[in-house]
């Protein structure tokens, strides 16, 4: 078991950027759903733009985007508030997960049908902070 040595409790300012990655259903409909505490996340990422995620290619590699959300909006990953479907998946050219030679490529950019809207978080000033902290 791993634990973190030092930490401090995470608020939604700081670490607004966080999504979790999840697989599900391909029918699973975001607007159903009213928690996602038992949608267990695959792999994390970070919010790149209102449509945008960036994550590890060795997370998404060889899965149906079709059956990927991505949840938004909170810092404990079981309790996001905000859900998108996945449109596409991009990974970056030199990843190979078939030689385990990742050649400084294991990133994927995963586009969102949805806009994460940044200023919908706990905070109204979160999304305005977390541009300001981007550039």
């Amino acid at each position: 078991m791993f634990s973190v040595v030092n930490g401090k409790i995470a608020d939604y300012v700081e670490y607004g950027y966080v999504a979790a990655i999840h697989e599900v259903q391909e029918s699973f409909n975001c607007d159903n759903y009213d928690s996602f505490y038992d949608v267990q996340p695959i792999c994390t990422g970070t919010i790149l733009d209102e449509k945008s995620i960036i994550t590890s290619a060795s997370c998404v590699d060889g899965r149906n985007f079709s059956s990927m959300i991505v949840t938004v909006g909170g810092v404990n990953l079981r309790e996001m508030k905000y859900c998108h479907h996945v449109d596409t998946v991009n990974v970056h050219p030199r990843f190979n997960h078939s030689k385990n030679c990742y050649n400084g490529g294991n990133l994927a950019i995963i586009k969102l049908k949805s806009i994460v809207k940044l200023t919908s978080l706990e905070d109204p000033d979160v999304g305005q902070q977390f541009l300001q902290n981007l550039y």
